[in-house]
């Protein structure tokens, strides 16, 4: 990394992390931040990163790496691996790219072409459709209360959800659509 540079690192897998490390240990200081760290301890790699020069790379687990944290000290940001909530990989590039943050932010995801992991950037897609689409609906229409009070409001809200959730190509709905709704199970929403 150029001099004044830092990288955070995102995956889910802190094993992985572990060998991350093992990879980088030539590059310096590198710090893992993961959820088996003491408070004391987390506070004292985030600090570690934000205080040394020297540091210029910093390992997270993506759940660990959550609420609270500013790292703004860095600019580039890779994501290892695609989760399959897209909003939790939006809050950990947040992380970086926050108020305070002065220069140019990078956000670099490592991702497999025709692989499990190409799918779960597709389910990612689909799940950010249904928000908007919920979200855009919420705008548009009545207040919440209003939608949820009426039965076929329902109904036709959770027919909307599935539609929106079927890709285009036929072969991929078996991994999205993972039943269907009947009638009957609509009378007991």
């Amino acid at each position: 990394t150029p001099k004044n540079e830092k990288v955070v690192i995102f995956s889910v897998f802190t094993k992985l992390l572990q060998q991350i490390q093992k990879m980088l240990k030539i590059e310096g200081n590198i710090q893992i931040y993961h959820g088996g760290l003491s408070i004391s301890e987390r506070n004292d790699v985030i600090n570690d990163f934000k205080m040394d020069i020297d540091s210029k790379v910093l390992l997270i687990n993506l759940r660990a790496g959550g609420v609270g944290l500013n790292l703004v000290e860095a600019n580039h940001v890779i994501l290892v691996e695609p989760y399959w909530n897209d909003a939790e990989q939006q809050q950990a590039i947040t992380r970086v790219y926050r108020i305070g943050q002065t220069r140019k932010v990078y956000v670099h995801k490592l991702i497999v072409k025709n692989s499990i992991e190409s799918w779960l950037c597709s389910l990612q897609a689909s799940k950010t459709n249904i928000s908007k689409f919920l979200i855009d609906k919420h705008k548009k229409d009545e207040a919440p209360d209003e939608i949820l009070s009426q039965r076929q409001t329902v109904k036709e809200l959770f027919q909307q959800i599935k539609n929106a959730a079927i890709p285009e190509n036929p072969e991929e709905k078996k991994y999205i659509l993972r039943g269907e709704f009947s009638d009957e199970e609509d009378e007991n929403i």
